[in-house]
């Protein structure tokens, strides 16, 4: 039954109902592809592999002795892992104390680095912002309305009541939003609740490995889809049939008051 909200029941399993083309394609999402997608471990292997193509000049003899790649020797290769862009100060302070005193000048580089992320968010942007220009300033697209949301219920009846009609416009709880307010959903048109039972289950299985080759399971929830027990505790079976089945018996009928 549709309707304007979902209510949770015990053994249901619960599903968003979206189909393929009701998805957003990852190609639309600007978060797919970032400009900057460098996380903290990559600046610092950027800045490491860098620093050995600086050559390093000694102020004693003024000469060459060397390159600024000894600078970030004394980084612990796990520190970058635990200083993660978008944790708080104090998180970084415990890291900092667990893996004892950094030197000034690292210290000073991962403050930078962090510093930056806010610039990298800011260019990580323009995709998302290009994007809105297009749809709303060049296509000029409008935003499509509010839809209500639309769910499927499952009513039980309590004992000794054997059918019950909700009329259209039955309101239902569905507790409590994010602000403590009730959530209430519509039915969409009217439903006769009645117990039901399954009579059998049974399932048609196409081959189309071998010359499109019909199965049917009479008993599909069986082991031999005939009705034959099961012989490990799992008890398996396909719902979908499955090659191993029996062969069905193919036919056709005609019927036509002409044939009379």
């Amino acid at each position: 039954m549709s309707s304007s909200a979902q209510q949770s029941c015990p053994g249901t399993l619960l599903r968003d109902g979206q189909s393929q083309n009701q998805r957003l394609l990852p190609a639309l999402d600007p978060s797919s592809a970032p400009i900057d997608g460098r996380d903290l471990q990559q600046w610092l292997d950027f800045a490491e592999q860098y620093a050995g193509l600086l050559n390093y000049i000694n102020p004693q003899t003024n000469q060459n002795d060397g390159n600024w790649s000894l600078f970030f020797a004394q980084l612990p290769p796990e520190l970058a892992t635990q200083l993660a862009f978008d944790i708080d100060l104090d998180a970084v302070e415990a890291s900092f104390a667990a893996q004892g005193d950094l030197p000034p000048h690292l210290g000073l580089l991962i403050s930078f680095l962090r510093i930056c992320r806010h610039a990298r968010n800011e260019l990580n942007a323009i995709t998302g912002r290009h994007l809105d220009h297009f749809y709303r300033d060049v296509l000029r697209l409008k935003a499509a309305p509010a839809q209500p949301d639309k769910v499927h219920l499952l009513f039980e009846l309590k004992k000794k009541v054997t059918e019950l009609l909700l009329q259209k416009g039955t309101l239902v709880s569905a507790g409590k939003d994010a602000t403590k307010k009730d959530i209430q959903l519509e039915l969409a048109a009217d439903i006769s609740v009645f117990p039901v039972t399954v009579d059998s289950l049974r399932s048609v299985f196409i081959d189309t490995l071998k010359n499109r080759t019909v199965h049917l399971a009479p008993v599909a929830n069986s082991a031999d889809g005939i009705g034959g027990e099961f012989t490990d505790e799992q008890g398996q079976w396909p719902p979908f049939g499955a090659a191993s089945l029996p062969q069905a018996q193919l036919g056709f009928a005609f019927a036509a008051p002409v044939l009379a």
